[in-house]
């Protein structure tokens, strides 16, 4: 009786512990059957484990994402989307990036002030790890730039400068001298004219951006020793060839005794070649440009265009991206990373091939 009592007592015990789902490591049997390893030493225990599990999930994503963690982003405002060599620039950088581990978010600021200001702000909320500017004038992004040093996202002036108060709030220039092209450009001028000399027209870029100042300031103050060369009118071209054809035509009409064209952008240039041909002014007026490209090179070849001040849109792409992913680092950069300008004519054009 006692043996039976005694057996009796076993099963229950054993029959109990089953129930409980409680084995003799102290290991669930869900957990067993789920296939874990993870030892669990009661109900508080096992929260803190599932949480250590979800933390380390967390890492292993994480740690899976690691090239998006290390990756450069880099905000990019151009002035517009229209204009030739910005065109250029932005087709450079796309190129450029992709051997990069970086990612450009490109916006282009329609010629707006407000809204390239609007864009520069975006980026600083969005955390951005640096910005390349390419500003709409000179002026009108100094609260911006100032925002964007407080938040210590390096700023990259691309090929228009900023004036000299806004430049102390960015960390380099990548770029030209707008002087420097508005010398070269006189000096093809006083080629063209001579002793003889002759009336000259000036199409200038966008009102307020740094070329449209200086491309036309430096000419003047070139020109001031030539008194045979006179300027006799000036028009707005807002860098685009269709406004600098109708100014063109413009200045043919008012001064008949034109002789030479100078654009402060070689697209606009083509703008000025082309209302002269249909005129069949050829002969009398010549017409200059400043930038690049193999339409440019091409119409030199040909005798359309007589020359321009080459200046290299590949270069300020890649510079720029560079000091833009040396300052995300925290580098030092040079205040200006300039580029070189020359002047190519029939003389020359075939050395850019």
């Amino acid at each position: 009786m006692r043996r039976t009592l005694f057996l009796m007592a076993v099963f229950i015990a054993i029959f109990l512990c089953s129930c409980t789902g409680v084995q003799s490591d102290g290991k669930t049997a869900e957990n067993i059957s789920a296939g874990s390893v993870i030892t669990v030493e009661g109900t508080e225990s096992f929260a803190n484990q599932e949480a250590a599990r979800a933390a380390a999930k967390k890492n292993s994503s994480a740690s899976g994402k690691q090239e998006d963690l290390t990756k450069c982003h880099i905000g990019v405002t151009f002035a517009g989307a229209d204009a030739s060599y910005l065109i250029m620039l932005a087709d450079d950088l796309k190129k450029d990036v992709t051997s990069k581990n970086a990612d450009l978010d490109i916006q282009y600021a329609g010629w707006d002030a407000q809204t390239q200001t609007q864009q520069v702000e975006k980026f600083i909320e969005e955390k951005k790890d640096a910005i390349i500017l390419c500003p709409v004038d000179a002026k009108s992004l100094l609260t911006a730039l100032k925002e964007a040093q407080q938040a210590e996202i390096p700023v990259i002036n691309l090929n228009m400068k900023v004036d000299d108060i806004s430049s102390e709030y960015i960390s380099t220039y990548v770029g030209a001298s707008s002087t420097e092209e508005a010398v070269l450009a006189a000096q093809m001028a006083d080629e063209i004219l001579g002793e003889a000399g002759g009336q000259v027209g000036i199409i200038e870029g966008t009102p307020g951006t740094d070329p449209q100042i200086y491309r036309t300031q430096g000419f003047f103050n070139t020109i001031a020793s030539k008194p045979q060369i006179k300027v006799v009118e000036i028009g707005e071209g807002y860098w685009l060839k269709d406004k600098a054809y109708t100014q063109a035509l413009t200045m043919m009409i008012r001064n008949p005794k034109l002789s030479l064209i100078y654009a402060q952008d070689s697209d606009m240039a083509m703008g000025a070649v082309q209302a002269i041909e249909e005129k069949n002014m050829s002969r009398q007026i010549k017409v200059i440009g400043i930038g690049e490209g193999d339409q440019y090179s091409k119409a030199v070849s040909d005798g359309r265009l007589y020359g321009f001040v080459y200046q290299d849109a590949a270069y300020e792409a890649r510079q720029s991206l560079e000091c833009a992913l040396l300052a995300a680092d925290g580098k030092t950069l040079q205040p200006w990373y300039r580029n070189s300008v020359r002047i190519i004519t029939r003389a020359n054009v075939d050395q850019l091939n």
